[in-house]
C-alpha cells in the first residue's frame, strides 16, 4: 500500500474541483522544479495563472482532468484548502471507506464533510484535536499537510528542517513530518529560506506539489498505448491509468498500477504487462479490464459505483484477486487465476460473477450473491462470516470442493462434486454428489435439500429438486418468445424482423448493414442480405479484422462462441477488414433469428446482425413459430413460415384471419374493421386496433390462403402461438426507458394489463422464472398487478438495494424500465 499511497497522495491535493477557501496573500515564490513533462495542449486556459511560477504544473494537471479551475477562467492559486476539504479529496481518489465512529463535537451527521471526517479518522491520516473537535473549516497548514504526506507515504526519518530560517517555528507535532517531506523534495520552502510551517496550502501549492510528486514516484499514463513495441520497458515506480482507452504494453511494472476512476466504465487493456507491487481497480465497466500475456500479484477491485469486469486471456496468471465491490471475473482458456476473496467490505446484494477456472474462492462477505455461469472452482470456502450469501452455479459450472462454514443457499444446477457442511442453516437446490459433516456441527445437522430436510452426512448422487432454470438462450428465450429483437439487442421492444431487409419482395430481400454509434464499444459489421434461401451464401463484411461466428446464441464471449463451433452449433471464418467473406449455409434448413459477429483480436465484439435462413423450393410449407413485437405506439402479433409465401389468387386474407382472445372465450371472431393484417416475406403480422390490453391471444389463418413464391405448395389451417399484449408501464404517468433516482426512492408506476413486474438487476438473465428466483432469494421485488385493477397506481420502494447498480422494473412479456440507484439521499 505504500507505493500506491505515495503516486496518489499528490493526485489528492488537486483531485476533482478544489475547494475554495479564505483568501491569502499572495505568498512568495517557492524554488523552482525541474520539469520534465511537456504542457497538454488541451490545458484550460486561465487568465489568471499567466506568468505565474506555477503555471506549467496547473496546465499540466488541468489537461489532465485532475484539478479544476473555479470558473472555466479562473484558477485562483492563491485560495486555501479547509481541513474537511482535504479529506474529502484524499477519500475520494483513494475510495476509503473504512469509517470511524464519530467522536467530535464540531461535526454532525448533516454536514456534507460529516462521512469524509469519519474515513479520515477511520484510515488514520488525520486526528482531531485535544479539545474534542475537527476543525473542518480551518485551513488546512502546511506543517498539517506535511505530517499527513509523511504519514500516507511512510517517508523515511529525516534532519531537513535544520535548512530552514524558521524551523524553530515548526510545532513539535509535526517536526519530523516536514523534515521527511521536505527531503523527499515534496513540499520545499520558499526562496527567502523559510518553510512557513503555519501558512495555508494554496492551490497553487498544491499543483506544484503534484508536480513534484509525480516526477519522483510514477508515471501518469495518457489514453492510447503505452509501451514499447518491442522489449520491455523497466518502470522503477508505479503507474496510474485514468483514462478509458488506455493500453499498457511490454512493460514490468516495479511499484503498484491504478486504474483510477477517470477510466469510468471504459476499457483498459494489459499485454505482457508483470505488476511486482498491486494493481488497484478503482474505475472500468462491464467491458472493461483485459488483462492478456501478463504477470499480476495482487488486484484489488474497488469500484464506487457499478460493477467491474476483468477477462484474463492468453497466458495471465494472477496470485489473487480480492473483490471489494460488485465484479465479474473471467478466466479464458490459459489463464490463471490461483486465488479470489470476496471480501467482507462488499455491501450486502452485491453481486459477483465468476466465469472460467478458478483454484481457489474464498467467501467472506455476508448477504451477497455469487453467479457462477460457466466454468470450475477447485476450492470454494464460505466463511463463518458469510451468512445468507447466495452461490448460483448454473448447469456448465462445477465446484471441486465446497467447504460451507456458514448458513449459505447453493442455488441452480451445476454440480457439487464435494460438499462439507460446516454449519446449520445449509441450502441447496441440487445434491451434491458427495456430503460430509465439518467439526463445527453436530454429526446428525441438517441440510435442505431440493426442499427436502435430510442429514448432512447423508451420501447421495445427482439432483434432489431444483429442475430447469429455462429461460432460454441470452439472446431471449424460446422462437417469438421474448426475443423479436431480443433483450440484448435493443430491449424488450423487439424490431426484429420487420424493419431493413426483411422487407422484400424476393426469397431473400434486402441488406442490413445496421444503424451506427459513435462512441459505442462495439464496432460495425455489414452483411450483403440478412435474408436468404438454405445454400446461398451469408457474406458479411467487418470493419476490423477478427474472426466472424455465426450461430443461433446471442454471445460475444470468445469462449462461449468457440464452444458452440465445437458443439457443431455454430460456424466461424477468419476476416480481414473491410474485404467480404462468407458461410455457406448449403447444410442450414429454417431459422428466424441467425446471428453474425465479428471479434477483433483484443477481444471486442461487433455489433450482432441478424440473419434469417429460409428453406430451399421443394421444402414443404409449414408453420414453423410466431411472436409479438412492439414500440410505445403499435405491437404485432405474427406466424412464422420456413418458406416466403404469397396471397393465394382469388383469396381475401382479411376474411381469411380470425383472432380469438380471453375477452372472447377462446372463440374465433373476425378482425375488428381497425384490425390489420399483413404478409411481410416469410410472415404474416396482425396488428390490433385494441393495442397493450389483450389477453391470450391467437389468430387463425385458413387452409390455402397462402401459397410459397413459385407456387409449388399452400398453408394448412395455421393458428398463431398464444401471447398477451405487451404490458406496458408508465412511471409517474409517463413512458421511460430509464431513470436515475438514490436509493430509499418509492417509484410509482402503472401497467396497462395484470401480471408480476418484479425490479431486479438490469443483466438478470431469462423471464419470469429467473426473476421470481431473484425475488425468493432477496435480490429482489415484484408487485402483482391482479387484471380488474390495471387502472390503479403502483409502488415500489427501493430501500435496501445496492447503489451503483443498474436494475429494471420488468415483466417477462413487456416494456422495462431501467433503474440506475445512486447512495440515498442525505
Amino acid at each position: 500500500m505504500k507505493k500506491v499511497t505515495s503516486l496518489l497522495l499528490a493526485t489528492l491535493l488537486v483531485c476533482g474541483a478544489l475547494f475554495a477557501g479564505a483568501a491569502s496573500a499572495a505568498t512568495p515564490e517557492p524554488k523552482e522544479t525541474s520539469e520534465t513533462t511537456a504542457v497538454n495542449d488541451t490545458a484550460a486556459s486561465f487568465v489568471d495563472v499567466s506568468g505565474h511560477w506555477a503555471k506549467s504544473a496547473i496546465d499540466r494537471w488541468s489537461s489532465r482532468g485532475v484539478i479544476n479551475g473555479v470558473t472555466s477562467q479562473k484558477f485562483e492559486p492563491e485560495r486555501a484548502i479547509t481541513r474537511a476539504e482535504w479529506a474529502a479529496l484524499i477519500n475520494r481518489l483513494f475510495q476509503y471507506r473504512q469509517a470511524a465512529e464519530n467522536p467530535f463535537k464540531d461535526v454532525v451527521a448533516a454536514d456534507w464533510f460529516a462521512n469524509d471526517v469519519a474515513v479520515a479518522l477511520g484510515t488514520g491520516y488525520m486526528k482531531g484535536y485535544t479539545d474534542g473537535t475537527f476543525r473542518p473549516g480551518a485551513d488546512i497548514s502546511r506543517e498539517e499537510a506535511a505530517l499527513t504526506i509523511a504519514k500516507l507515504l511512510s517517508l523515511p526519518a529525516a534532519t531537513a528542517n535544520a535548512s530552514f530560517h524558521d524551523a524553530g517555528k515548526i510545532s513539535s507535532w509535526a517536526l519530523q513530518g516536514v523534515a521527511s517531506a521536505a527531503s523527499a523534495g515534496i513540499i520545499t520552502g520558499y526562496t527567502d529560506g523559510d518553510f512557513k510551517p503555519a501558512r495555508q496550502v494554496t492551490r497553487a501549492e498544491a499543483a506544484s506539489i503534484l508536480d513534484r510528486a509525480f516526477n519522483t514516484y510514477g508515471i501518469w499514463t495518457e489514453e492510447g498505448v503505452n509501451g514499447p513495441a518491442e522489449g520491455v520497458q523497466k518502470q522503477s515506480g508505479s503507474v496510474i491509468v485514468n483514462s478509458a482507452g488506455t493500453t499498457l504494453q511490454n512493460m514490468d511494472i516495479a511499484g503498484d498500477l491504478i486504474i483510477g476512476k477517470g477510466v469510468g466504465n471504459g476499457d483498459v487493456y494489459l499485454k505482457n504487462v508483470t505488476v511486482h507491487g498491486k494493481t488497484f481497480v478503482y474505475g472500468g465497466g462491464e467491458n472493461s479490464i483485459h488483462l492478456e500475456d501478463s504477470v499480476i500479484l495482487t488486484v484489488i477491485v474497488n469500484k464506487a459505483e457499478g460493477t467491474v469486469r476483468i477477462v484474463a486471456q492468453g497466458k495471465t496468471t494472477v496470485q489473487e484477486i480480492t473483490v471489494q465491490t460488485g465484479a465479474k471475473l473471467e478466466a479464458s482458456e490459459g489463464a490463471d487465476i490461483s486465488k479470489v476473496t470476496l471480501s467482507n467490505q462488499l455491501p450486502n446484494n452485491s453481486r459477483v460473477v465468476l466465469t472460467g477456472h478458478f483454484d481457489t474462492v474464498n467467501v467472506e462477505a455476508e448477504s451477497i450473491i455469487v453467479q457462477i455461469p460457466k466454468g470450475s472452482i477447485d476450492q470454494m470456502v464460505v466463511a463463518d462470516s458469510a451468512a445468507g450469501t447466495s452461490v448460483q452455479a448454473d448447469k456448465e459450472a462445477s465446484i471441486v470442493n465446497a467447504v460451507l462454514n456458514a448458513a449459505v443457499k447453493m442455488l441452480g444446477e451445476g454440480t457439487v462434486e464435494k460438499a462439507v457442511v460446516n454449519s446449520t442453516g445449509v441450502s441447496m437446490d441440487k445434491a451434491p454428489n458427495k456430503m460430509e459433516t465439518g467439526s463445527n456441527v453436530p454429526s446428525d445437522v441438517k441440510v435442505n435439500v431440493g426442499g427436502k430436510e435430510q442429514p448432512a452426512g447423508t451420501d447421495t448422487q445427482g439432483s434432489i429438486g431444483g429442475g430447469d432454470l429455462g429461460g432460454g438462450s441470452a439472446g431471449g428465450g424460446s422462437a417469438g418468445g421474448n426475443t423479436g429483437g431480443g433483450n440484448t439487442g435493443g430491449g424488450n421492444t423487439g424490431g426484429g424482423n420487420t424493419g431493413g431487409g426483411n422487407t422484400g419482395g424476393g426469397d431473400t430481400g434486402g441488406g442490413n448493414t445496421g444503424g451506427s454509434n459513435p462512441g459505442s464499444m462495439y464496432f460495425e459489421i455489414a452483411l450483403a442480405q440478412d435474408r436468404v434461401i438454405s445454400g446461398e451464401p451469408v457474406t458479411v463484411t467487418s470493419t476490423r479484422d477478427g474472426v466472424a461466428y455465426f450461430t443461433d446464441e446471442y454471445f460475444e464471449n470468445t469462449d462461449m462462441l468457440n464452444a458452440l463451433v465445437d458443439a457443431g452449433k455454430a460456424k466461424k471464418m477468419e476476416v480481414k477488414k473491410d474485404v467480404p467473406a462468407s458461410f455457406d449455409t448449403s447444410d442450414l434448413t429454417f431459422n428466424n433469428w441467425m446471428y453474425v459477429v465479428v471479434i477483433d483480436s483484443e477481444g471486442k465484439s461487433s455489433y450482432h446482425r441478424m440473419v434469417t435462413v429460409l428453406d430451399k423450393a421443394g421444402t414443404p410449407l409449414a408453420s414453423a413459430g410466431g411472436g409479438a413485437e412492439t414500440n410505445f405506439e403499435w405491437e404485432k402479433f405474427r406466424i412464422e413460415f420456413n418458406r416466403d409465401v404469397k396471397l393465394v389468387e382469388g383469396k381475401d386474407l382479411r376474411t381469411a384471419i380470425t383472432v380469438a382472445t380471453k375477452d372472447s372465450n377462446d372463440e374465433f371472431l373476425p378482425l375488428s374493421a381497425g384490425d390489420v393484417v399483413e404478409i411481410n416475406g416469410n410472415e404474416i403480422l396482425y396488428t390490433p386496433e385494441k393495442k397493450f390490453t389483450l389477453r391470450e391471444v391467437r389468430f387463425k389463418i385458413a387452409a390455402g390462403t397462402l401459397e410459397t413464391l413459385n407456387g409449388d405448395d399452400q398453408n394448412d389451417e395455421t393458428i398463431s402461438y398464444q401471447h398477451d399484449s405487451y404490458m406496458l408501464i408508465k412511471v409517474d404517468g409517463e413512458r421511460k426507458n430509464s431513470m436515475t433516482v438514490p436509493v430509499g426512492t418509492v417509484i410509482h408506476f402503472t401497467a396497462t394489463h395484470g401480471g408480476t413486474v418484479y425490479f431486479v438487476l438490469d443483466d438478470t438473465p431469462g423471464g419470469n422464472y429467473e426473476y421470481e428466483q431473484e425475488v425468493n432469494n432477496n435480490f429482489g421485488g415484484k408487485v402483482v398487478i391482479p387484471d380488474d385493477a390495471v387502472d390503479q397506481e403502483y409502488t415500489f420502494d427501493t430501500t435496501g438495494f445496492q447503489p451503483g447498480e443498474d436494475y429494471m422494473l420488468v415483466t417477462e412479456w413487456g416494456w422495462r424500465v431501467t433503474v440506475h440507484l445512486t447512495e440515498a439521499a442525505k
